[in-house]
């Protein structure tokens, strides 16, 4: 796939200077990829990383993969 035909939803925030991490969250029932993003001001690096893993740790993690 080409960069002029994928575009990750980060770059925006990278430009606005906002660290943001996005956390896969599972499958939906369409079968498709889902996840959350979370984003903050500046220099929050490590809240973005403290609420990302708070969020991660709700997320079940499906039989077999643990």
């Amino acid at each position: 796939m080409t960069a002029t035909r994928f575009m990750p939803h980060t770059p925006p925030w990278n430009l606005a200077a906002l660290p943001c991490a996005s956390i896969p969250t599972g499958i939906g029932a369409d079968g498709l990829p889902q996840s959350v993003q979370v984003v903050g001001p500046p220099e929050a690096e490590a809240l973005i990383l403290s609420v990302a893993a708070q969020v991660e740790s709700l997320i079940p993690v499906p039989v077999g993969q643990r």
